[in-house]
Parts: structure tokens; sequence; C-alpha cells
């Protein structure tokens, strides 16, 4: 096919032709527009394609792709589709027989787009972080290649995952989770340890308001199914226990012995004897 020119709109200086080239009569040095054209090479810009600042009667320069500027001269676009598809995948063949306008949802799936970008994404090394799975007592269960592996894999939300990976929330499903496979989960564990010895184990004591001893029970648990109350929370009876004098659910509540506290201490004395 024979290489055919056509003006640039918007550019009265610049010409673009079929086979994906630009020239300009206008020279940076002279006022005056040349009568003998010269060829502009263009640059490839973070996507791929081929670009050029062209600078327009207003003296300022504008960035555009050369493909878009072949399509607009050479290829009718009756239906105002928005995107133009390189048919052969080659982001720098702007040829105009190589270019078609379609929309943005051809575009995206068009040929190995879809399996380049998959692949693409798979092997980054930002969204393919390895993630690390330990239990409560924080030893090492399995690592996984990214963090959505791990999701799929467990039946959780990415976002619940990555919470946890990033340490801020304190465990994900029933796993301790890090990004660092070295990663310290000494707070984590002794928090978790806290919470499951109040949840089972720890003894805590029901008074009436009067502060006349009624019962005790083994665990949180076991005060909300003796009490029965429709909106029990743990948060609320923690609540009352760090404060004296105050009621939850109409009693006064205290913490029997041992606490956690006392409680590791005396594992610590088992152990060492």
């Amino acid at each position: 096919m024979e290489e055919q020119w056509k003006p640039i709109e918007g550019h009265p200086y610049y010409e673009v032709s079929n086979k994906g080239q630009v020239r300009s009569y206008k020279h940076k040095n002279k006022k005056e527009p040349d009568t003998t054209p010269h060829l502009i090479h263009p640059r490839v810009n973070r996507g791929g394609y081929l670009y050029l600042d062209l600078r327009n009667p207003t003296k300022k320069h504008n960035s555009v792709t050369v493909h878009r500027l072949v399509a607009k001269a050479f290829l009718p676009n009756p239906n105002n589709l928005p995107c133009i598809n390189h048919k052969d995948e080659n982001k720098t063949n702007n040829c105009v027989e190589n270019l078609e306008w379609c929309t943005q949802q051809y575009n995206i799936n068009y040929g190995t787009g879809t399996q380049k970008r998959s692949t693409s994404l798979k092997n980054h090394p930002l969204l393919s972080k390895p993630v690390y799975q330990f239990d409560f007592y924080g030893r090492f269960i399995k690592k996984y290649v990214s963090g959505a592996e791990a999701a799929r894999q467990n039946g959780m939300k990415l976002s619940t995952l990555q919470k946890a990976a990033t340490h801020c929330n304190m465990y994900a499903g029933s796993w301790l989770w890090s990004y660092e496979k070295d990663y310290s989960f000494e707070k984590e564990i002794n928090t978790i340890g806290r919470i499951y010895y109040l949840r089972h184990f720890q003894p805590v004591l029901q008074y009436s308001k009067e502060g006349n001893y009624i019962a005790s029970y083994i665990g949180m648990n076991e005060v909300a199914r003796c009490l029965n109350h429709p909106k029990f929370t743990m948060s609320n009876m923690i609540q009352a226990l760090k404060r004296k004098n105050s009621t939850c659910y109409g009693y006064h509540w205290e913490l029997g012995y041992p606490t956690f506290t006392e409680y590791l201490t005396q594992l610590d004395v088992n152990s060492n004897n």
C-alpha cells in the first residue's frame, strides 16, 4: 500500500501517514514552517505504545499516541467507539490495516490479552507476595504463594486475611498470619490466650447489687449460658469487671482465682517441678 499523509486535526504543522509515521513542517528554531517536512521519532510510554509531543497553535505541547492519530485520520468511526485495537497485538505496529475501532471490553479480551495479564499478575512480585500460616501457639503450618491463594484454600475473604497478615487484626479463621516467616507472635499469642482462658477457664464470681454472693462460674461462656440474657456480650462483662462497683445485667461481677497471669505462673511452677 502506498504511503498516504493527512493533516493532524488541531495541529496544523503536522501530518500522519497510514504507515504510522508522523512528520512536521515546523522547526523549533524557525518562526516560519519549512517547505520540506521532517520525520518525528516517537518514544515508548509505560504501556508499550508509541507516543510523541506535538505543539498546537497556542504553543502548548500535547502528548498523543501514534495509533490514535492514525485511526482518527484514516479509519471511520460511525459508532463513536472509544478504543483502538492492534490486530496483531504488537503495540508498535501502527499501520492502518493493523488497527480497528472497538469497545473497551473487546480490547481487553482480544487475543491473548487476558492470558498475558493473568500471567503477569500471578508472577508479579508485589501482588504475589508470599504469606505464612501459623497456629495459635505461633507454630509454622504452611507457606502460600499469595494472600489470594491462602484465602481461597481456607475459605475466607482476602481482606480479612490481609488485615491479619499485616497485624491490624490478631488472626483470621483459626490461624495467625504474617508476610514475615520469622515474625514473633508473642503479643498475639498472649492476647488470644487471655481471651480463651476468660471464655473457658477463668472463674467469675456473681454478686447481688447489695454485695451478697450468688454463684461462681467457670468462664464467660458458662455465665452466658446460665444468665441466658438476650443481649449478653463478653465486652459488656469485661467493662463491668474493669470498673469497681459497676453492675452488668443487674449484678456485680468479680474475677476469681486464678487469673490468667496466675494460671501461667502455676504452669511455669509445675513444669519446673
